[in-house]
């Protein structure tokens, strides 16, 4: 955001609330809503050398733009309604004597903590829209975690884990494990393919498995959101498997066509990969 002015900068505010990390100007409200070094990166003045700098330091630097993207998400949500949207609760009665508790009364009731209140409504929100729309599912090991199954049409099952946290549902779909050749342009198609996407990216375990991985901050999650993000996940991985298999996989593919064809077997699991197996 190289704004010249900015009287609060609620777009940095959606776009952190995503999960995005934001290069801004250090003017005005953005230096309140970007937190420099943590949510995103603040340069002073607007000259484009400098903002170059910036914005390389982001696209190249995996690490750093995932700490960011983190601590983007961290930064939406003290701007949150639940934090800022109820009437203050002291000083409101300040002229009126406060009441002294009953003898033999419990200790004072501790203010709820509204980040458990909100992680309960997204737990509940998850299994409720995975349960009408008819998506297998179930609890998954980890506290807040709910394991779905999505049926596709060259991916025949993708599995994602659905993570509720202290301030985001991550959402972590299982792709294919990883290449058995041409890993340089297995990886290189990863990476121009999330240069197009929006909401969710590939990314590579430390074995070399591929998943697709999303984030919604737990003040942005509603049906229309989750039902959205599931969809991509899906939508995404179906369409990315084959050309996937077809990069990083295709010796093991002709070895199985050319069994298939000597024992007079189908290839229809193969039918996609006709072009690169027949002779």
């Amino acid at each position: 955001m190289p704004s010249h002015s900015e009287s609060f900068g609620l777009v940095a505010l959606e776009a952190q609330a995503c999960g995005t990390p934001v290069v801004a100007a250090a003017v005005g409200g953005l230096c309140e809503a970007v937190r420099d070094g943590e949510s995103g990166l603040l340069v002073d003045g607007h000259e484009p050398g400098a903002w170059a700098t910036a914005l390389a330091r982001v696209l190249d630097d995996d690490v750093l733009r995932a700490r960011l993207g983190a601590g983007a998400v961290r930064q939406a949500a003290r701007y949150s309604l639940g934090r800022h949207g109820r009437p203050p609760r002291r000083g409101v009665r300040r002229g009126h004597r406060r009441a002294r508790p009953a003898a033999g009364a419990g200790a004072a009731v501790q203010p709820a903590d509204p980040a458990v209140s909100e992680r309960e409504r997204v737990e509940a929100l998850v299994l409720d829209q995975a349960t009408a729309s008819g998506v297998e599912h179930e609890r998954g090991a980890r506290p807040g975690e709910v394991v779905a199954t999505l049926p596709g049409e060259h991916k025949q099952r993708t599995t994602v884990s659905l993570l509720v946290g202290d301030h985001s549902l991550s959402a972590s779909a299982f792709v294919v494990r990883r290449p058995d050749e041409r890993v340089e342009e297995f990886q290189g198609w990863l990476l121009r393919r999330n240069a197009r996407l929006q909401g969710v990216a590939f990314c590579q375990d430390a074995d070399g498995d591929v998943y697709l991985v999303g984030r919604l901050p737990l003040v942005g999650v509603t049906p229309e959101t989750f039902d959205g993000l599931l969809g991509t996940l899906l939508d995404v991985a179906d369409s990315s498997f084959d050309p996937l298999l077809g990069i990083g996989f295709l010796t093991a593919m002709r070895r199985e066509w050319a069994w298939r064809v000597s024992r007079g077997e189908s290839t229809r699991n193969l039918d996609a990969f006709r072009h690169l197996l027949a002779d």
